[in-house]
């Protein structure tokens, strides 16, 4: 087969993969293909298509990297992701047979430095993502786990503002979105299970409240002006500055990170920005974004003042 002839055949199984993705989201289709077809077990091994190389993977198929096959391997995650939700016996057959988590975040880690180079890095990063985003909303326990792997959370904070102002087509615009929803989902999962390490870690050094601000802020303003990003975003910060107000199972209240957290708000102009997506409904029909944002202007404000109250508790007790 010449390498041209190879191009197109996994152009055409790129396709044909995601339209079996989209299938398999129904419950119903996914039972028959796996009750059916084993579709997992057929697809499985091409996870190795592409294995990169640091992760010195001993089932790594011997073909050389094209765009295609980049983007093949992309899809097939995706496909993947859709077979195994909610199928604990899929998804352990994954991990078991083929180490997919590991797999995935490699290719993450991977490609998160390549953003201006490929123009098929959207469609490649975005199965990846998707899969470890479906896999820690499934598994809780691995949150902490995959937040301690080096890299991992700065690269995902990094995802955050993946292609966002670039013009492009639709295609290669929607294919951005997606990493940059799926990178949230991941990190904001990460975060909200992490302990007091990795609460500390996602904001001084993963810069997840910087990411949140730019995506509410800029998405408004670009291209897309896409509802779904925004209201996620306003909805990670409320979230984030509950937790450290209120504590979680994982880890205790914690005043001081969200003194940092409002030094960051105020250099990013993060509460103009809160306040901005306030009226965005009443503009263009946002509804959601607009309660969300009312929501996250409360709490943030509420935050604040809690803070404002332990200070003056503390000056009160030095002096007494």
């Amino acid at each position: 087969m010449s390498d041209i002839e190879m191009k197109q055949l996994m152009r055409k199984g790129a396709q044909t993969l995601k339209s079996l993705a989209a299938l398999a989201e129904s419950n119903k289709n996914r039972e028959q293909f796996d009750l059916k077809f084993k579709l997992h077990e057929i697809l499985s091994p091409l996870i190795h298509i592409h294995c990169p190389c640091n992760l010195k993977c001993a089932n790594q198929n011997e073909f050389t990297g094209s765009d295609e096959i980049s983007e093949l391997h992309g899809v097939v995650f995706w496909t993947l992701g859709s077979l195994s939700f909610y199928r604990d016996d899929v998804h352990h057959y994954l991990i078991d047979k083929h180490n997919i988590i590991e797999h995935a975040i490699s290719v993450v880690v991977s490609y998160s430095g390549q953003r201006d180079s490929n123009r098929m890095l959207g469609n490649i990063l975005s199965g990846p993502l998707r899969y470890l985003c479906r896999h820690l909303l499934q598994n809780i326990q691995r949150n902490q786990e995959v937040g301690q792997i080096a890299g991992v959370g700065l690269k995902l904070g990094s995802l955050m503002s993946f292609d966002r102002m670039r013009k492009q087509n639709w295609r290669l615009i929607f294919d951005a979105k997606k990493v940059r929803i799926w990178s949230g989902n991941c990190l904001n999962w990460i975060q909200t299970y992490g302990n007091e390490e990795i609460q500390e870690k996602s904001i001084k050094e993963w810069k997840f409240l910087e990411a949140q601000i730019g995506e509410f802020g800029c998405c408004g303003g670009s291209q897309e002006g896409d509802n779904a990003i925004i209201t996620n975003n306003l909805y990670y910060t409320s979230q984030f500055f509950t937790q450290q107000r209120k504590g979680t199972e994982q880890c205790p209240a914690q005043p001081g990170l969200i003194k940092i957290m409002g030094e960051i708000l105020e250099q990013e102009g993060g509460m103009d920005e809160i306040d901005s997506n306030i009226f965005i409904g009443v503009k263009t029909g946002f509804i959601m974004t607009n309660s969300v944002a009312k929501s996250a202007y409360t709490i943030v404000t509420n935050a604040y003042k809690q803070i404002s109250l332990i200070n003056l508790l503390q000056l009160f007790l030095n002096q007494a």
